[in-house]
């Protein structure tokens, strides 16, 4: 259950330079300045995308009910809030989420079950803010209801949406970051491939974070 202060970073979109995505091939050599003035990927919009179980869709203000019912849960927020949100708080996030379509170019999804139609919870592709010594990187992310765990849910939700930076966004590498104790987000991503990088601390928390990483070679052998 990574992406944990994405929502919460406070910096204005000026600040957030709509632009951290991993280098495109040919520019992963290039210097920060560089790579922003020449190897930025052209915008699009999120995509939608589809698994067995799942449909994987754009975020909208209209799901504020039930995504409120699901941010109140302790446990959906515990990794690293230690309390669920209000409110408030939850349409503050989708108003930051659907802005980051446009302006990271990268931005998580509604996870809806596909036979039921029901909202459990959010995953997706974003720009790791939170932790400045990652960047510039795209990291996976996801995060369930209660009554959504334990169904695999996140497992093909994440590799969905793993598979589709690698081939449709040009990812060189992607990351995954989350607190040892968390240890069902550690499992899912060693599932899908990834392994730890660095241990490394919140830079305004205080958590432990291991940030886990899977590059294009990696995934590709993955997938023999």
């Amino acid at each position: 259950m990574p992406l944990y202060n994405l929502a919460s970073t406070g910096l204005t979109p000026t600040a957030r330079m709509s632009t951290a995505i991993w280098p495109a091939p040919g520019c992963a050599d290039e210097t920060l300045a560089v790579w922003l003035s020449t190897c930025r990927v052209e915008a699009v919009t999120n995509p939608t995308l589809e698994t067995e179980r799942l449909v994987l869709r754009p975020l909208r203000h209209k799901d504020l009910n039930d995504l409120s019912r699901l941010h109140a849960e302790e446990s959906f927020w515990w990794y690293p809030f230690r309390r669920g949100w209000t409110t408030d708080e939850t349409e503050a996030f989708i108003e930051r989420t659907v802005a980051s379509y446009s302006e990271d170019e990268f931005g998580l999804s509604a996870i809806v079950v596909r036979d039921s139609g029901e909202l459990a919870g959010w995953a997706g592709l974003s720009v790791p803010w939170f932790l400045p010594e990652v960047l510039p990187a795209v990291e996976v992310g996801w995060r369930l209801g209660e009554a959504f765990r334990g169904l695999g849910y996140a497992t093909e939700a994440g590799r969905a949406w793993v598979d589709h930076g690698f081939k449709n966004r040009a990812l060189e590498e992607i990351v995954s970051i989350y607190e040892p104790e968390n240890q069902a987000s550690g499992a899912v991503m060693t599932r899908l491939g990834f392994q730890i990088a660095i241990e490394t601390v919140h830079p305004t928390r205080g958590q432990i974070l291991h940030v886990t990483r899977l590059d294009r070679e990696e995934w590709l052998a993955n997938r023999a």
